[in-house]
């Protein structure tokens, strides 16, 4: 409750700046991928829906990184002074970023609605409708939880003695965002014209698969690779297991060093 508060305390805007950040970032996508460098989008899903629903997902998982990363070090007099069981830190960063990511999903659920009802079959553009593959977003989002916590729980106990964790996860979670298919669809990857190594090297990446999963669960509209999306399962629950270990190794230290 504290830090919802503090985060939009004494701003103009206040909670639409939960809104404006992913919708101000779709729009330039939109203008950039799909005005000036024309990228076919598949099933001609509007570019604004396609970006926007997976920037909800990738959303969702950089604040939880960002936030639980520095809930140790943003909480230090409480860690120094009181005892209580430290896991509540991290954990507690994830409720706050679900709340960011309803509100976000909300706008994109409108942004879908305005787009149905003004649907022209005669246009092409196409804007899909409701299906049985939403049955699988409940399962992404847990996952890119699962992704995002075990990262940010080894990031947070880490950077307890070294604060340049901090500086290093903005800067690798841009670089994640481009690695993964939030502006593009994984079809470009998946053509025979590049390698089977080259594709093995880009699915390595997590957020590839579970993005891609996750953007079709939500709009249908788009390729998803099963393989990879079981990667990235397997993946997540790793990361949750070796975030928690960590964790609890270097539990005993952080009243002493923070």
């Amino acid at each position: 409750s504290r830090d919802l508060k503090v985060k939009y305390k004494q701003t103009i805007l206040g909670v639409v700046w939960v809104v404006l950040q992913p919708l101000a970032t779709a729009l330039v996508f939109t203008f950039v991928f799909g005005r000036i460098l024309r990228i076919p989008f598949p099933g001609g899903v509007p570019p604004l829906l396609f970006i926007f629903g997976a920037l909800t997902g990738f959303y969702l998982f950089r604040d939880i990184v960002i936030r639980s990363s520095m809930s140790l070090v943003g909480n230090r007099q409480l860690v120094a002074k009181i005892y209580f069981p430290r896991v509540l830190l991290p954990l507690a960063t994830v409720l706050n970023a679900l709340v960011d990511f309803a509100v976000a999903l909300a706008v994109f659920a409108v942004i879908w609605l305005v787009m149905w009802i003004t649907d022209d079959p005669k246009d092409a553009v196409v804007v899909p409708g409701l299906g049985w593959h939403l049955l699988l977003w409940p399962l992404g989002v847990v996952l890119l939880v699962m992704t995002a916590l075990g990262v940010g729980m080894a990031a947070t106990a880490m950077s307890v003695s070294w604060r340049d964790v901090g500086h290093v996860i903005p800067v690798l979670l841009m670089l994640v965002m481009y690695a993964s298919p939030v502006m593009y669809d994984i079809s470009f990857v998946l053509t025979d014209d590049i390698e089977r190594w080259k594709q093995a090297a880009y699915f390595s990446n997590p957020l590839a698969g579970l993005i891609a999963a996750y953007r079709w669960s939500i709009i249908g509209n788009s390729a998803v690779s099963w393989p990879a999306f079981a990667y990235s399962a397997a993946v997540a629950v790793a990361l949750l297991l070796v975030g928690v270990t960590i964790f609890k190794r270097m539990e005993r230290r952080f009243a002493d060093v923070i």
